[in-house]
């Protein structure tokens, strides 16, 4: 990022601005897709610059989205999504907490459906034995 100093004669020149500087991003509605892309893009161990060419954008283009700093087009979504081998909708839900041991930690309801849905497979694998 390129911001203005003033040098002793009075004009300005152009410096580059340290990357430890906070700064409130653009597009704060999109910290979670930053916050969701960067997880899957060091789970998946790529750099930024392999993700950003595998996508066909720039790496300033991904590295602002990653920062919310970028708003990105459904067609830089749907790369990044293939990229990273995840569907677009996924790229919008937050990861599920990780216990210790690795496990992800279900909601009671998705187990009963989860149980819901083996008890009728179950029973049509029964029908289709007995046929």
């Amino acid at each position: 990022m390129i911001a203005d100093c003033e040098v002793a004669d009075g004009r300005s020149r152009p410096r580059r601005r340290e990357w430890n500087e906070k700064r409130e991003p653009k597009y704060p509605a999109l910290v979670p897709l930053a916050r969701r892309l960067e997880d899957l893009r060091l789970e998946r161990r790529l750099t930024q610059r392999e993700l950003a060419r595998r996508a066909a954008i720039s790496r300033n283009h991904y590295e602002d989205i990653a920062q919310a700093n970028g708003n990105p087009s459904l067609i830089v979504i749907m790369r990044l999504a293939a990229v990273l081998g995840v569907s677009v909708p996924a790229l919008f839900e937050p990861e599920a907490p990780k216990t210790p041991d690795g496990m992800r930690l279900v909601a009671k309801e998705d187990l009963r459906e989860l149980a819901d849905a083996s008890k009728a497979f179950a029973e049509a694998a029964r029908r289709v034995a007995s046929d």
